[in-house]
């Protein structure tokens, strides 16, 4: 081993620790993180434990402002389902606006699948007055901020996703955890989605940091 690479070890050890108290997860960018013998000590689970502690005192301080029947689906499920959320002219307003605003936007590729985005903007809202007004209501954003655990404005994008024929498979298919602490999407669906074309699937209760939930989480580290 070089003197540079110890150097360079010695130097970001700080960096490296105070990562602990953050919601950094990646095991192989943070030795500390993925050391083996630190999460067999507990390293792991204590941060899943800690944060979900966190989390949920933040949300008893976030809850006013959400609908009591959006509370009850988020504490049994994990997730709020709102159909029709907006009166049908205004949606239909806001959807065909929507569909045809031009932008720049980027692609990401993985597998099958291509997530196409375009970021929502101050310039997008201010020609999309309905789109503004479902995302400045006050039981929307009470509700992302409860799921989320911080009182921060989200990001929001418009969003497709196409499936190429003959690529491997998408890996987003594949029932995962994103993060070891929570976390927030949301979802407003511009179109009826099939339950074949990629409808969106989440394990119900998943969100609670359950035995078995810290036994998954200690396992993966």
């Amino acid at each position: 081993m070089s003197i540079g690479t110890v150097l360079s070890a010695a130097l970001r050890t700080p960096l490296w620790a105070a990562q602990l108290a953050t919601g950094a997860k990646n095991f192989e960018k943070n030795p500390l993180i993925g050391s083996q013998r630190l999460n067999r000590a507990g390293l792991h689970r204590k941060r899943a434990e800690t944060a979900a502690r966190i989390t949920a005192s933040r949300r008893k301080r976030l809850a006013r402002d959400v609908p009591g029947e959006w509370l009850r689906q988020f504490e049994q499920n994990g997730f709020m389902v709102v159909p029709d959320v907006l009166p049908a002219p205004q949606f239909e307003r806001m959807r065909d606006r929507a569909l045809a605003w031009h932008a720049m936007r980027r692609d990401m590729v993985q597998g099958n699948a291509i997530t196409r985005r375009m970021a929502i903007d101050g310039s997008m809202l201010a020609a999309n007055p309905d789109l503004q007004s479902f995302l400045g209501a006050a039981p929307v954003r009470a509700a992302m901020r409860y799921v989320a655990g911080f009182d921060s404005e989200p990001l929001h994008y418009l969003q497709a996703i196409l499936r190429q024929p003959g690529a491997t498979d998408d890996p987003q298919t594949a029932l995962h955890a994103d993060t070891f602490h929570s976390s927030m999407k949301s979802w407003l669906f511009l179109t009826d989605v099939p339950p074949g074309g990629g409808a969106f699937t989440y394990v119900p209760g998943s969100h609670r940091m359950t035995a078995e939930r810290l036994a998954w989480e200690e396992a993966m580290a």
